[in-house]
C-alpha cells in the first residue's frame, strides 16, 4: 500500500507507459483492481525464500520478454537489486541500504534515516520525475464482494449507531516467517 502514491504519480505523469507490478503472489490481491497498473505480476515467494533456483530462472525469462526499460526496485533486500540487473532492465533504480548493497542500480536512494517509507518510495520517483511529497494518500481498490461483506457487517452489529475506532498496531507476518507461540 505505501507504494501507491509512488505507482500513482508515476501514472499521472506517465499516462502512457506501461505500468507493471511484480509482487510476490501473496501480495498481489492488496494491488488488484487499481487502475494506474497495467498488470501484476505474481511469483511464488519460495524462489527467494527457498531459494528455489529453476523458479527464479523461470521468473528472470518471463521478466526479461517484457523488454523493460525501467525497473523500481521497491525492497531493500540485497537480492532484489541482483535479480533486476539479471532481468536484463538497464536502468535500475531502487534503495542503497547503508551505502553497500545498491551496487547493480543505475540510480540509486540511500536508505538510512528515519522517515516516512512513502517518502522513501518517492525518492525514488524523483530519479526519473518529479515527486509530490505532499501526495501520499494510499490506495486501495476493494472488490464489490468485500465492500457487501463490509457494509453488510457494519449494518448487522449496528456499528452506524457506535463510536468505532479501529487499531492496527503493525505489520502481518510476512512470507517465510514463523511464529514463536
Amino acid at each position: 500500500l505505501m507504494t501507491t502514491p509512488l505507482v500513482r504519480q508515476l501514472r499521472m505523469q506517465f499516462p502512457d507507459a506501461r505500468i507493471d507490478y511484480l509482487a510476490g503472489e501473496s501480495f498481489i490481491g492488496i494491488l488488484e483492481g487499481n487502475p494506474n497498473i497495467d498488470s501484476l505480476i505474481g511469483f511464488p515467494e519460495n524462489v527467494f525464500l527457498k531459494r528455489y533456483i529453476p523458479g527464479l530462472f523461470r521468473l528472470v525469462a518471463k521478466i526479461r520478454k517484457g523488454r523493460y526499460d525501467k525497473i523500481f526496485v521497491l525492497d531493500r533486500h540485497w537480492i532484489f537489486p541482483l535479480t533486476s540487473f539479471l532481468f536484463g532492465i538497464d536502468r535500475r533504480i531502487g534503495f542503497d541500504r547503508k551505502g553497500r548493497e545498491g551496487i547493480l542500480l543505475t540510480d540509486k536512494v540511500r536508505f538510512e534515516e528515519v522517515r516516512h517509507e512513502i517518502h522513501y518510495y518517492l525518492d525514488l520517483l524523483s530519479k526519473v520525475a518529479r515527486a509530490d511529497y505532499d501526495d501520499v494518500a494510499m490506495d486501495f481498490f476493494p472488490r464489490e464482494e468485500d465492500v457487501v461483506f463490509a457494509d453488510r457487517f457494519w449494518a448487522d452489529n449496528r456499528l452506524s449507531e457506535k463510536k468505532v475506532v479501529c487499531l492496527a498496531p503493525g505489520g502481518g507476518v510476512n512470507p517465510g516467517q514463523e511464529l514463536e507461540l
